[in-house]
């Protein structure tokens, strides 16, 4: 099976929005609080519209035939100011299921790679819920390694 990865267009729209819901669905068992219809609201359609237009970003899609099959979108991170470093963030990526373990999500983080070095960066990252661990294995298999920790703690409503 052959795959082209490419920078996205407009007219992909439509099927990002459906790949993103799929990973939204995934991310359920790690975060009960992930609006899975966000894609779709006025914010959702701006942030994947900006990262296809290249303002705060990029999107790139994996297309089989002509059928696209999976995507990736990228930011520069915000690092504070005392690291003297651009660091690019992988910010979702997703193969629909079908098409997994055939190397797309390799491809993919290829891809994001060569456009992070294209701005200039010398670090990537992604953020990963920690229970996922089909796809902590997957970005250690690509040589991401844990860099920090974020902890949270669900605060109770007070009773009233």
């Amino acid at each position: 099976m052959k795959v082209t990865i490419r920078k996205a267009t407009q007219t992909d729209l439509g099927s990002i929005l459906v790949l993103f819901d799929k990973l939204s669905l995934s991310d359920l068992p790690y975060d009960k609080d992930v609006d899975v219809n966000w894609a779709h609201t006025p914010d959702g359609k701006d942030y994947f519209i900006k990262k296809i237009e290249e303002i705060n970003g990029v999107c790139f899609v994996a297309e089989t035939g002509k059928k696209i099959v999976g995507y990736f979108t990228a930011s520069k991170k915000e690092v504070p100011t005392y690291r003297l470093i651009i660091v690019a963030d992988l910010e979702n990526l997703v193969v629909d299921g079908k098409f997994r373990s055939q190397g797309i999500g390799k491809e993919l983080v290829d891809s994001f790679t060569s456009w992070a070095k294209e701005i200039g960066a010398k670090r990537i990252s992604v953020n990963i819920f920690s229970g996922n661990e089909k796809g902590m294995k997957f970005y250690k298999r690509e040589g991401f390694l844990p860099f920090e920790t974020i902890l949270e703690k669900e605060l109770n409503e007070p009773n009233v």
